[in-house]
């Protein structure tokens, strides 16, 4: 119990409920919030940040990892909210929704199920003409990306510790942001023509495939990986850590107040 008690990060609390707010806030409509959607991505870097240090405490402490424990705590953490949200969009778009609207819903309700929201929203954001204010489900899509990085990011850390790797954990990790945010620019523009031709045609809106898809959403799981491999907690932070504090909550409100629906980045 003081092992948990001990691993609970209470300013991470704080900081996923300035996340919430900026985004709540942003599909409010409120002024002076149009970059709030960036709450999405603090959300991101907080789970690269909390997953690794988990991963890797417990491989420092076992030699190994428990994946059927850390699935299971994930499922019994996740599942009940998916569930229960996905039980009243149905009962609800069934009393107020067309047959075809219901079907799609239904859809929809299936990718956020099997953890492919992402991927489901993105083949579909170029064929669709439809209001997210009408898709019940977009909000999932992000759950789905997590889900996905839970999959990948366990096997990779494993693999580099059982191969003696365990110094160069920061570099692998700094290594994979950097790949990220290449395919970030190589991709902005749509799919390049070296790669258009095996990829579906949507893969042609740059914008949509930036931020549906895991590898071009990588390196905010890897920044938060870097803080958690690189940090050191202290329960007396001094005026570098207080620095550190007001400049990161500087930097989300500049991006809350100054980005817009529009931009690319």
């Amino acid at each position: 119990m003081a092992d948990k008690k001990n691993r609970y990060l209470p300013h991470v609390d704080g900081l996923r409920a300035v996340a919430v707010l900026v985004v709540l806030l942003f599909h409010l409509g409120t002024p002076g919030f149009a970059g709030g959607y960036v709450g999405v991505d603090v959300f991101l870097v907080i789970s690269g940040f909390l997953i690794t240090r988990l991963i890797v405490a417990e491989m420092a402490q076992t030699g190994g990892f428990r994946f059927g424990h850390f699935y299971m705590r994930r499922i019994r953490r996740l599942a009940p909210a998916l569930f229960a949200t996905a039980a009243a969009t149905l009962v609800v778009s069934a009393l107020l929704h067309s047959p075809s609207m219901l079907a799609r819903t239904g859809r929809e309700l299936e990718a956020a199920i099997l953890s492919v929201s992402n991927i489901h929203f993105w083949l579909e954001s170029d064929y669709f003409d439809v209001s997210a204010t009408t898709r019940p489900m977009l909000h999932t899509w992000s759950l789905s990306l997590e889900e996905q990085f839970y999959l990948i990011w366990p096997v990779m850390l494993l693999l580099l510790w059982r191969a003696g790797l365990r110094a160069s954990l920061r570099w692998a990790v700094l290594s994979l942001a950097v790949l990220s945010m290449l395919c970030n620019v190589w991709f902005a523009e749509g799919a390049p023509d070296s790669v258009s031709s095996w990829l579906p045609d949507v893969a042609s809106d740059g914008k949509s495939t930036l931020f549906y898809m895991l590898p071009f959403r990588v390196f905010e799981f890897a920044v938060g990986g870097m803080l958690a491999l690189c940090a050191t907690v202290t329960t007396q932070p001094g005026r570098l850590a207080n620095a550190g504090l007001v400049a990161g909550i500087a930097l989300i409100a500049a991006a809350t107040v100054f980005y817009d629906e529009g931009m690319l980045f």
